[in-house]
């Protein structure tokens, strides 16, 4: 998790390491205990808070002549 736009991966932090783990074909993503982490943002008005965040990855193929990334 790195934010809602696009950016460098996140460093992990005591109690986030900010990355998935995976468990088969799932990826898994936990934020605990400080929620700023991982560049989560909170907004709120008077009734809710909102927490958001967006997953990046980074996927495709490399050869000598050609590179695919999406």
């Amino acid at each position: 998790m790195a934010g809602t736009s696009e950016a460098d991966r996140t460093l992990p932090t005591p109690d986030n390491s900010c990355t998935g783990q995976q468990d088969g074909n799932d990826y898994n993503f936990r934020v605990v205990n400080s929620m700023g982490d991982c560049g989560t943002v909170l907004t709120s008005n008077a009734t809710h808070f909102t927490y958001s965040n967006a997953i990046q990855l980074n996927d495709g193929m490399s050869n000598s002549v050609i590179s695919r990334q999406s």
